[in-house]
């Protein structure tokens, strides 16, 4: 398992959740010229189901990890943001046990 923390930054004045980045870069396909084959879709739309069900930190089991990990490593970004590094880093290095309560 991979614990992925749903923190926010600010960016331009507004705030910027790390749940809606995920969102966004889970729905699209890996490659978008060919769009998603039905085995994507399918994980894509757990994902999609465990990100909304998730409080305060996105649990996923190792296998869902890559294609969230792969998505977030292939991601363009708009322009420089110490907030989308922070996020990337949250994700690519988020902990294999559960975070403690009060951390």
């Amino acid at each position: 398992m991979r614990y992925i923390p749903l923190k926010s930054f600010e960016a331009d004045g507004q705030a910027v959740q790390y749940r809606e980045i995920l969102k966004a870069q889970i729905e699209r396909a890996s490659d978008p010229a060919v769009g998603m084959k039905v085995a994507e879709m399918r994980l894509a739309l757990k994902l999609l189901d465990k990100l909304e069900a998730a409080t305060d930190v996105f649990a996923v089991e190792d296998a869902e990890f890559e294609m969230v990990r792969a998505r977030v490593e292939s991601a363009g970004w708009g322009k420089a943001s110490r907030g989308v590094i922070q996020f990337v880093d949250d994700v690519l290095g988020a902990p294999t046990s559960p975070p403690v309560a009060g951390e």
